[in-house]
C-alpha cells in the first residue's frame, strides 16, 4: 500500500524538526513492504493550496495519515478533507497528543478522518493496515491496540498498546526525514554545531504534573532505551548524514543519574565528535557536580529547565514535587561549577494563580543565573488535570475551544481575575525584564555563531511581541 505520513500545516509552530513517531512509523511500514511518503508541511511552509498541490503530484495515496497537537486539529482535519476530495477510498488515520487526550471528540469532529490512535501506534497501525488491505473493516478491530473507530453510530475506542522494549523497535527512517534539511536551530535557540537531528531515549513519565500531557501518549511507566542502542542511533546520523549535533527530546533524560553517566562515559568511549543539548528539559534533583562535568565533557552544553513557577502554592496546586530552594541550589551550583547554557521554562496564567503568583514567578527568575528564558502562557492541554479542573468548574465548554490558539505563542485562557490581554502584557514585559540586562545581551551575543542564528533571533523577538 502507498502510504502519506505527514505532519500538518502550522505557521505559528516555532518548534521545527523532524518528526520522530512518524519516522518510527515509517520504518516499521517499510518493513512490511508498505510504500511510505513523508511530509512536513511546516518545514516546507506550505498552506492548504500548496498540500493540495503535493498531493496531486506525489499522490495516489492508499492511507493517509497525520500526528495532531491540539493546534494542528483544523489543519488536519482540512487535509483530511482535501485527500478524501482528490482520493474518496484512502483511508485517513491520525494518532498524537490530542487524539490521546481527546479521542471520541476528536473522531466524533472530524468527519473526514476515519480512524485515530491514542498513544503510541507502531503496533496498531500495522494491523489496521493489514485490515485495510483485506477489505476486512469490520472484523477484528476490537484487537488493534490504540484503535478509535466507527462501528455504525457508535465511537468505540480500543486499550491503548504500548512498546515494552524500546530497543526492539528499528531507528525512525532517518533516510526519509532527511534531518540535515532542517533549520540550524530547530527549537528556534542557539545551536553550537549543524546540522542537528533529535534522538528520543525514554519514554513515559511517572510523575503527576497537572498541566502536562506527555503521560497521555506514552504512559505513566518509565522505559528506556538501551546505551548501545543510542549510541549505534548516533553514529548512522554522524556518518550517513552528516549530523553534528544530537538534541535529546526526552521529559526525563537525566531521570537516573546513573543513566546519565553511563551514557557519557561511554559516548566519550566511542569518540563520536559531537555536541549536544536537552532542549526539552532535565530533572535537576539528579544532578550532582559529579554527574554534571561528565555530561560536560562528553558534549553537553545546553539544557531547558521547568522551573514553572516562583510561587511555592502554585508548585503544589501543580504537583511540580519539588521546591524553590531544590531548584535555586542546583541552578546556582550549575553556574558555578559548569560552563552549561540554562534556559529556564515559566508558565504564566496557572489556573490558580493571582497577579501576586505571577510577579513572584518574574522575580525569580530574574535572580536565578539562567542564560535564557522563555515565558509562555498557560496551555489548557486535553487531557490533562487542569484542563479537566476548567471544564468542570466551567471556565471553558470543550465545544467552544479556539484549538488553533493551543500554542504556546497564543492565549486561550486566563484565570478568573486577569484577562488575557493582561497575561499577554505580562509574558512580553517578562521578557523585556530578562533579556534587556547587560550580563544576558553579551551571554545572547556570544552564542551567535553565524547570520541565520542571528536571524533567529530577530524573528523570535518578533514573534513574541506580535502575538
Amino acid at each position: 500500500m502507498r502510504i502519506l505520513l505527514a505532519k500538518p500545516v502550522n505557521q505559528k509552530m516555532k518548534i521545527i524538526i523532524p518528526s520522530m513517531s512518524l519516522g518510527y512509523l515509517a520504518s516499521i511500514l517499510k518493513q512490511q513492504n508498505h510504500d511510505v511518503a513523508y511530509l512536513d508541511c511546516i518545514k516546507e511552509g506550505f498552506d492548504q493550496t500548496d498540500i493540495k498541490e503535493w498531493m496531486q503530484k506525489n499522490g495516489p495515496f492508499d492511507v493517509v495519515g497525520c500526528t495532531v497537537f491540539s493546534g494542528d486539529v483544523y489543519s488536519a482535519n482540512s487535509m483530511f478533507k482535501t485527500a478524501k476530495k482528490i482520493w474518496p477510498d484512502c483511508h485517513t488515520t491520525a494518532g498524537g497528543p490530542h487524539p490521546s487526550a481527546i479521542p471520541a471528540h476528536f473522531l466524533k469532529n472530524s468527519p473526514f478522518l476515519d480512524t485515530c490512535f491514542k498513544g503510541e501506534a507502531e503496533i496498531g497501525l500495522p494491523m489496521l493496515l493489514e485490515a485495510i488491505s483485506r477489505n476486512d473493516m469490520n472484523a477484528n478491530l476490537d484487537n488493534v491496540p490504540g484503535l478509535v473507530w466507527r462501528n455504525g453510530e457508535e465511537i468505540k475506542s480500543n486499550e491503548f498498546g504500548f512498546i515494552p522494549e524500546l530497543d526492539d523497535i528499528p531507528f525512525p527512517d532517518w533516510s526519509l526525514l532527511c534531518p540535515e534539511s532542517y533549520p540550524d536551530s530547530p527549537h528556534g535557540t542557539f545551536t553550537k554545531r549543524v546540522p542537528v537531528a533529535p534522538i528520543v531515549s525514554t519514554r513515559g513519565c511517572p510523575f503527576p504534573c497537572t498541566y502536562c500531557a506527555v503521560s497521555l501518549v506514552n504512559g505513566r511507566k518509565m522505559r528506556v532505551r538501551g546505551i548501545d542502542n543510542i549510541l549505534d542511533e548516533i553514529e548512522l546520523l554522524y556518518n550517513q548524514f552528516g549530523i553534528r549535533e544530537i538534541h535529546f527530546e526526552d521529559d526525563n533524560f537525566t531521570f537516573s543519574k546513573k543513566r546519565t553517566m553511563e551514557f557519557c562515559e561511554n559516548l566519550l568511549k566511542r569518540k563520536i565528535d559531537i555536541t549536544w543539548a536537552v532542549p526539552n528539559g532535565v530533572r535537576l534533583d539528579t544532578l550532582d557536580r559529579e554527574a554534571l562535568k561528565l555530561m560536560e565533557k562528553s558534549g553537553c552544553y545546553s539544557f531547558a529547565i521547568g522551573i514553572e513557577s516562583g510561587s511555592p502554592k502554585i508548585l503544589k496546586d501543580m504537583k511540580r514535587k519539588v521546591t524553590l530552594d531544590v531548584m535555586e541550589d542546583r541552578i546556582r551550583m550549575i553556574a558555578e561549577n559548569t560552563n552549561i547554557r540554562m534556559t529556564g521554562y515559566f508558565i504564566i496564567s496557572y489556573p490558580t494563580e493571582t497577579l501576586a503568583d505571577i510577579n513572584k514567578t518574574i522575580d525569580f527568575s530574574l535572580k536565578l543565573p539562567i542564560h535564557r528564558a522563555d515565558y509562555h502562557n498557560f496551555m489548557p492541554l486535553p487531557g490533562t488535570t487542569s484542563f479537566n479542573e476548567i471544564l468542570k468548574n466551567g471556565e471553558m465548554k470543550l465545544e467552544s475551544i479556539d484549538w488553533d490558539k493551543i500554542i504556546i505563542l497564543d492565549t486561550h485562557y486566563s484565570p478568573r481575575g486577569i484577562s488575557q490581554a493582561r497575561t499577554r502584557f505580562i509574558v512580553k514585559t517578562s521578557f523585556l525584564k530578562f533579556y534587556f540586562r547587560p550580563r544576558i545581551i553579551l551571554g545572547l551575543l556570544k552564542e551567535i555563531n553565524s547570520w541565520n542564528q542571528f536571524k533567529t533571533v530577530i524573528k523570535r523577538a518578533i514573534q513574541t511581541f506580535l502575538y
